[in-house]
């Protein structure tokens, strides 16, 4: 069997929000796309999306009228199904970075099954807008279980501990027992203890990384360069530098704190301050946000540059120093570059943390894999956004499915019969291991168990197995 027909004979079942078709990265290669895609004569055939259902017994969808249909309105999953099986495909992130995307499992068959609808609550894993019921969910896994997919990806969660009345946790568990493997995401509520998510023994419960590249945007102030994170695509010009009027100061009224702000670059304490700056007219924004290390969050018109606690206090010191009273300190933001990560194991401080908290006292997650600054096909808003990048352990979950699908063909390519605890073991015997080097808390908050799946060896359990 060759390498393409063994990635063409393997089935992800993806449970999520819909899939929106009309992007490249599902599209089979060898389609002719000459002149433009017409995406009113592409059938089945033409695309790796081999099923698409959605599952609504209560009709809740009503709640949003542009939710009715296996069409995905807010995005989320036709993400995580392009990390899932994504073919390669060579693009210019925001017209700008020249990248090549491509899924964990390119050009694997995907089944789509919609359980997530668009209304007012929070139940993905990265924090979009989406709601589920328990009959929806149980109906997707019986769905890719019928069709025999080799492994369910899943980056929802659920409130309820009780797995009884989880429908993850039981659906997964029917899944299990069809010897399908269910992926779910540990979800992004770290970084305290017990915060993590979809916790059931028989499910891989997956972290979020940073990942081998990451986006890095330089400020210049005065003689000095910081570096931050943001999407920037071009160079402001260089402009007043200003520092948000903390609350021991009088508030200044509204019109005079416009004045103050506009077409100026504005330093930051906290993320209402960076909102308000950028709705009274600021150039620009320097900021931190609580105690998380930045990453990029997407394109904006407004370049908002997130820094670090410590860089942010070397900023205000440089400015106490270099700058009296009546000096004006001027600031440029440049354009941002995308770079190797020196340090692409370290653990996402949003993603969720061990052990177990629903008493069990299981070590959850098994395994981290990259889920920070990840390139996906994204809902276009204008022309150049059909690719975005998104963070989350929403994207580290398909990831790492798409992996464990090629797992679970290399164990037939070798004779031997797998299983979900196969799989498993595979991931958590041969994975890089993850722990105090990274974060003093690391070992503690996630379990000395805690892989990282990038560096798996596959041949070398196997040859341990037989």
């Amino acid at each position: 069997m060759s390498e393409k027909e063994q990635i063409n004979n393997i089935k992800i079942a993806v449970i999520d929000s819909g899939i929106n078709l009309k992007f490249s990265v599902f599209l089979i290669k060898g389609k002719d796309t000459k002149g433009g895609i017409d995406w009113n004569t592409i059938s089945q055939q033409d695309t790796i999306i081999k099923d698409a259902r959605h599952f609504c017994k209560l009709g809740h969808h009503n709640h949003d009228k542009r939710d009715t249909s296996v069409f995905d309105v807010v995005g989320h999953g036709t993400k995580c199904a392009s990390v899932a099986a994504g073919i390669s495909t060579k693009t210019k992130v925001f017209n700008t970075y020249p990248v090549t995307v491509t899924g964990s499992a390119p050009g694997a068959d995907i089944n789509v099954y919609k359980a997530s609808w668009l209304v007012q609550a929070e139940e993905m894993a990265d924090g979009s807008d989406g709601h589920t019921e328990f009959e929806d969910l149980i109906d997707a896994f019986k769905a890719a279980i019928a069709k025999e997919v080799d492994v369910i990806s899943i980056s929802l969660s659920l409130d309820e501990s009780y797995l009884l009345v989880n429908a993850i946790a039981v659906g997964s568990y029917m899944a299990m027992k069809s010897n399908i493997l269910t992926v779910a995401a540990a979800g992004n509520t770290g970084p305290m203890h017990s915060t993590v998510l979809n916790t059931p023994p028989w499910i891989l419960t997956i972290g979020a990384s940073e990942s081998d590249k990451k986006f890095t945007t330089s400020v210049r102030i005065g003689r000095r360069l910081f570096k931050g994170s943001c999407i920037n695509l071009k160079n402001t010009d260089l402009l007043p530098l200003v520092v948000f009027p903390s609350e021991e100061r009088a508030p200044l009224e509204s019109n005079r704190l416009k004045k103050f702000l506009e077409q100026r670059i504005v330093l930051c304490d906290n993320e209402d301050q960076k909102k308000m700056a950028v709705k009274l007219g600021a150039a620009g924004v320097l900021y931190r946000d609580e105690d998380y290390s930045p990453f990029s969050r997407g394109n904006r018109a407004l370049p908002s540059v997130w820094f670090t606690h410590e860089v942010v206090q070397e900023i205000r010191d440089y400015l106490s120093q270099n700058f009296a009273k009546k000096a004006k300190p001027m600031a440029k933001i440049y354009k941002s570059e995308l770079v190797e990560n020196s340090d692409p194991y370290k653990v996402a401080k949003f993603s969720g943390r061990g052990p177990d908290p629903s008493g069990m006292k299981i070590l959850k997650p098994d395994v981290c894999a990259p889920g920070v600054e990840i390139f996906v096909a994204k809902t276009p808003s204008r022309k150049f956004d059909q690719y975005s990048i998104s963070t989350g352990t929403s994207f580290a979950c398909p990831y790492v499915a798409g992996k464990a699908a090629l797992i679970k063909r290399e164990f037939e390519k070798k004779g031997l019969k797998s299983s979900p605890a196969c799989i498993r073991s595979a991931f958590m015997t041969t994975g890089v291991t993850i722990g105090l080097s990274n974060d003093a808390l690391i070992g503690l908050l996630v379990g000395f168990s805690c892989k990282h799946c990038r560096r798996l060896r596959v041949l070398s359990l196997l040859f341990i197995l037989m």
